[in-house]
């Protein structure tokens, strides 16, 4: 019985530090958008689409990536940029990459 407290504990631990982990990526993400296209925060949700709804052009998208490359100290592949259309893309792709 305390093995099995002990074993919850712990999952709930690892459960929590994840989604702690989720949270600190979106807010960093967010706070590059804000900074970087001026937008409201309040606009910046998971689902918000960069361009369509932050009005991010092209030339924003790739300063975009840029900083968050350097941010993060990954690289992002051509082919993976036409896959950021929201938010969540954004975050979903740097949790991939610092796991």
């Amino acid at each position: 019985m305390i093995h099995e407290l002990v074993y919850d504990n712990n999952r709930c631990r690892r459960f929590a530090s994840k989604i702690r982990r989720k949270i600190e990526m979106f807010d960093s993400v967010k706070k590059i958008l804000v900074e970087e296209l001026g937008v409201d925060p309040d606009t910046v949700k998971p689902e918000t689409k960069i361009k369509d709804e932050l009005g991010a052009d092209s030339l924003d998208v790739m300063q975009l990536l840029m900083t968050i490359e350097d941010e993060y100290g990954v690289t992002i592949p051509d082919e993976e940029l036409t896959s950021f259309e929201t938010v969540q893309d954004v975050c979903d792709f740097l949790e991939k990459q610092n796991p």
